[in-house]
Protein backbone atom coordinates (compact mmCIF):
# COMPACT_ATOMS: atom_id res chain seq x y z
CA UNK A 1 0.00 0.00 0.00
CA UNK A 2 2.95 2.24 0.84
CA UNK A 3 4.88 1.39 -2.92
CA UNK A 4 1.08 2.10 -4.04
CA UNK A 5 0.91 6.08 -2.34
CA UNK A 6 4.25 6.83 -3.23
CA UNK A 7 3.07 5.71 -7.04
CA UNK A 8 0.07 8.09 -6.95
CA UNK A 9 2.48 10.65 -5.89
CA UNK A 10 4.83 10.55 -8.13
CA UNK A 11 2.36 10.30 -11.15
CA UNK A 12 0.76 13.48 -9.85
CA UNK A 13 4.10 15.04 -9.25
CA UNK A 14 5.01 13.99 -13.26
CA UNK A 15 1.56 15.27 -14.14
CA UNK A 16 2.38 18.73 -12.40
CA UNK A 17 5.95 18.89 -14.06
CA UNK A 18 4.02 18.06 -17.58
CA UNK A 19 1.32 20.80 -17.06
CA UNK A 20 3.77 23.40 -16.32
CA UNK A 21 5.98 22.56 -19.58
CA UNK A 22 2.83 22.65 -21.34
CA UNK A 23 1.66 26.07 -20.07
CA UNK A 24 5.73 27.45 -20.53
CA UNK A 25 5.10 25.99 -24.48
CA UNK A 26 1.92 28.02 -24.55
CA UNK A 27 3.27 31.49 -22.98
CA UNK A 28 6.14 30.99 -25.54
CA UNK A 29 3.95 30.62 -28.57
CA UNK A 30 1.44 33.29 -27.02
CA UNK A 31 3.96 36.03 -24.93
CA UNK A 32 1.13 38.41 -24.83
CA UNK A 33 -1.15 36.27 -22.88
CA UNK A 34 1.57 36.58 -20.16
CA UNK A 35 0.19 37.72 -17.16
CA UNK A 36 -3.59 37.91 -18.45
CA UNK A 37 -6.08 36.61 -15.86
CA UNK A 38 -8.16 34.00 -16.78
CA UNK A 39 -11.00 33.21 -14.07
CA UNK A 40 -8.00 31.64 -12.69
CA UNK A 41 -7.63 29.05 -15.49
CA UNK A 42 -4.48 27.51 -16.91
CA UNK A 43 -3.59 28.37 -20.86
CA UNK A 44 -3.48 24.45 -21.33
CA UNK A 45 -7.27 24.46 -20.15
CA UNK A 46 -8.89 26.84 -22.63
CA UNK A 47 -8.57 24.93 -25.41
CA UNK A 48 -7.16 27.56 -27.64
CA UNK A 49 -5.22 25.63 -30.01
CA UNK A 50 -8.96 24.19 -30.69
CA UNK A 51 -10.50 27.52 -31.19
CA UNK A 52 -10.87 28.63 -34.51
CA UNK A 53 -11.38 32.26 -34.21
CA UNK A 54 -8.40 32.10 -31.32
CA UNK A 55 -6.37 30.22 -34.29
CA UNK A 56 -6.79 32.62 -36.88
CA UNK A 57 -6.16 35.64 -35.12
CA UNK A 58 -3.22 34.02 -33.77
CA UNK A 59 -2.20 33.91 -37.39
CA UNK A 60 -3.49 37.34 -38.17
CA UNK A 61 -0.48 38.11 -35.30
CA UNK A 62 1.90 36.35 -36.59
CA UNK A 63 1.99 37.99 -40.17
CA UNK A 64 1.78 41.07 -38.58
CA UNK A 65 4.62 40.18 -36.18
CA UNK A 66 6.95 39.70 -39.02
CA UNK A 67 7.19 43.51 -38.91
CA UNK A 68 6.57 44.79 -35.97
CA UNK A 69 7.52 48.35 -36.39
CA UNK A 70 5.50 48.89 -39.61
CA UNK A 71 2.45 47.42 -37.48
CA UNK A 72 2.68 47.89 -34.11
CA UNK A 73 -0.82 49.76 -34.10
CA UNK A 74 -2.55 46.92 -35.92
CA UNK A 75 -0.29 44.28 -33.60
CA UNK A 76 -1.23 45.93 -30.40
CA UNK A 77 -4.87 45.76 -31.55
CA UNK A 78 -4.43 42.04 -32.53
CA UNK A 79 -3.16 41.44 -28.99
CA UNK A 80 -6.00 42.77 -27.13
CA UNK A 81 -8.17 40.88 -29.79
CA UNK A 82 -6.59 37.64 -28.72
CA UNK A 83 -6.71 38.25 -25.11
CA UNK A 84 -10.24 39.06 -25.06
CA UNK A 85 -10.78 36.06 -27.22
CA UNK A 86 -8.81 33.86 -24.61
CA UNK A 87 -10.97 35.54 -21.91
CA UNK A 88 -13.82 35.04 -23.80
CA UNK A 89 -12.97 30.89 -23.74
CA UNK A 90 -11.64 31.40 -19.90
CA UNK A 91 -15.67 32.26 -19.28
CA UNK A 92 -17.25 29.83 -21.50
CA UNK A 93 -15.06 26.94 -19.50
CA UNK A 94 -16.38 28.45 -16.40
CA UNK A 95 -19.64 28.26 -17.10
CA UNK A 96 -19.57 25.03 -18.64
CA UNK A 97 -17.85 23.74 -15.25
CA UNK A 98 -20.28 25.43 -13.14
CA UNK A 99 -23.38 23.81 -15.27
CA UNK A 100 -21.96 20.27 -14.82
CA UNK A 101 -21.58 20.71 -10.74
CA UNK A 102 -25.18 22.09 -10.45
CA UNK A 103 -26.55 18.89 -12.57
CA UNK A 104 -24.32 16.42 -10.81
CA UNK A 105 -23.97 18.24 -7.36
CA UNK A 106 -22.97 14.50 -5.62
CA UNK A 107 -19.97 14.81 -7.94
CA UNK A 108 -19.26 17.98 -6.27
CA UNK A 109 -15.85 16.65 -4.76
CA UNK A 110 -13.71 14.55 -7.19
CA UNK A 111 -10.23 13.82 -5.83
CA UNK A 112 -7.42 16.05 -7.28
CA UNK A 113 -9.68 18.72 -8.14
CA UNK A 114 -10.45 17.28 -11.59
CA UNK A 115 -13.09 19.39 -14.04
CA UNK A 116 -16.12 17.48 -14.73
CA UNK A 117 -16.21 18.97 -18.25
CA UNK A 118 -12.78 16.78 -18.69
CA UNK A 119 -14.11 13.75 -17.72
CA UNK A 120 -16.15 13.73 -20.66
CA UNK A 121 -19.22 11.90 -18.76
CA UNK A 122 -22.15 12.96 -21.16
CA UNK A 123 -20.63 10.46 -23.88
CA UNK A 124 -19.56 7.65 -21.69
CA UNK A 125 -23.22 5.52 -22.15
CA UNK A 126 -22.93 3.59 -18.92
CA UNK A 127 -22.89 6.64 -16.65
CA UNK A 128 -25.53 8.02 -18.72
CA UNK A 129 -27.17 4.57 -18.09
CA UNK A 130 -27.20 5.05 -14.35
CA UNK A 131 -27.46 8.52 -14.40
CA UNK A 132 -31.24 7.93 -16.27
CA UNK A 133 -31.71 4.82 -13.85
CA UNK A 134 -30.74 6.96 -10.71
CA UNK A 135 -33.17 9.57 -11.66
CA UNK A 136 -35.38 7.05 -12.46
CA UNK A 137 -35.80 5.71 -8.97
CA UNK A 138 -35.95 8.81 -7.11
CA UNK A 139 -38.58 10.25 -9.54
CA UNK A 140 -40.60 7.75 -10.84
CA UNK A 141 -40.65 6.76 -14.86
CA UNK A 142 -39.02 9.50 -16.97
CA UNK A 143 -39.80 9.89 -20.74
CA UNK A 144 -36.54 10.34 -21.39
CA UNK A 145 -37.15 8.13 -24.59
CA UNK A 146 -38.02 11.02 -26.34
CA UNK A 147 -36.11 13.44 -27.85
CA UNK A 148 -35.56 16.40 -26.23
CA UNK A 149 -38.79 16.38 -23.76
CA UNK A 150 -38.08 17.50 -20.73
CA UNK A 151 -39.40 16.72 -17.11
CA UNK A 152 -40.62 19.21 -14.59
CA UNK A 153 -37.58 21.30 -13.69
CA UNK A 154 -35.03 19.98 -15.91
CA UNK A 155 -32.53 21.93 -16.93
CA UNK A 156 -31.72 22.38 -20.72
CA UNK A 157 -27.89 22.61 -19.90
CA UNK A 158 -25.66 19.94 -20.48
CA UNK A 159 -27.02 16.82 -21.04
CA UNK A 160 -30.70 15.49 -19.60
CA UNK A 161 -33.08 12.40 -20.94
CA UNK A 162 -32.22 13.02 -24.52
CA UNK A 163 -29.14 11.05 -23.85
CA UNK A 164 -30.83 8.73 -21.80
CA UNK A 165 -31.49 6.73 -24.32
CA UNK A 166 -27.90 6.58 -25.98
CA UNK A 167 -27.31 9.11 -29.39
CA UNK A 168 -29.28 7.04 -31.84
CA UNK A 169 -32.80 8.91 -30.78
CA UNK A 170 -34.33 5.51 -29.99
CA UNK A 171 -35.94 4.14 -27.04
CA UNK A 172 -34.05 4.03 -23.58
CA UNK A 173 -32.77 1.06 -22.45
CA UNK A 174 -34.77 -1.13 -19.71
CA UNK A 175 -31.87 0.54 -17.37
CA UNK A 176 -33.65 3.85 -17.58
CA UNK A 177 -36.79 2.71 -15.74
CA UNK A 178 -39.08 3.49 -18.60
CA UNK A 179 -42.06 2.28 -20.32
CA UNK A 180 -42.46 2.08 -23.41
CA UNK A 181 -44.54 4.48 -25.03
CA UNK A 182 -48.30 3.64 -25.43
Amino acid sequence: MRRRMQQLRSDERKAAKAEARREQWLLEQHPYLDGVALAGLPLSKLGLSEDEEFTRLAEEHTVLAASPEKNAEALAAKEQCLKARAAQLAAAVVRQEAALREQMPYLMHLPFDVALRELHLESNPEFVALRCEARGSVRGPRPCWRRGGKAAGESDAGFGEENCGGRGGGPAPRACGNREPA
